[in-house]
């Protein structure tokens, strides 16, 4: 993930166009999923879980549409550049960790570490 940011020639934050914008929302849905996970774990809180799973198809779907926005650019307009590879490549490492993190929720919710208590949340 370093390693693909380091390879983006602008700065993220202030680049603007599809893919930056995709960029930094994929960050923040691994903010976000995160959060969740470490609010899931602390207060034994189901819904927390729940959502870093509702999170987690967003990241698929914001994935999807990078992906595809990318190869339709490049079929119509044969633009590519290795600034839009490294920002796909970064999304895409967000979704991969983005299934790691949906792993975890879903050990939450199967019992995973509830030990059949604090279900009433």
């Amino acid at each position: 993930m370093v390693e693909a940011r380091n390879r983006i020639k602008d700065n993220i934050e202030e680049a603007v166009g599809e893919l930056p914008e995709a960029a930094r929302e994929a960050a923040g849905i691994i903010g976000r999923m995160i959060a969740s996970i470490v609010d899931s774990l602390s207060r034994y809180d189901r819904k927390s879980a729940q959502t870093v799973l509702v999170l987690e198809e967003k990241l698929n779907r914001l994935d999807e549409r990078v992906k595809d926005y990318y190869s339709e650019s490049l079929s119509q307009f044969g633009l590519a550049d290795l600034t839009g590879l490294a920002i796909l490549d970064f999304i895409n490492f967000c979704e991969r960790i983005g299934d790691r993190l949906a792993n975890i929720a879903q050990s939450l919710l199967s019992g995973g570490l509830w030990h059949g208590t604090h279900d009433d949340k």
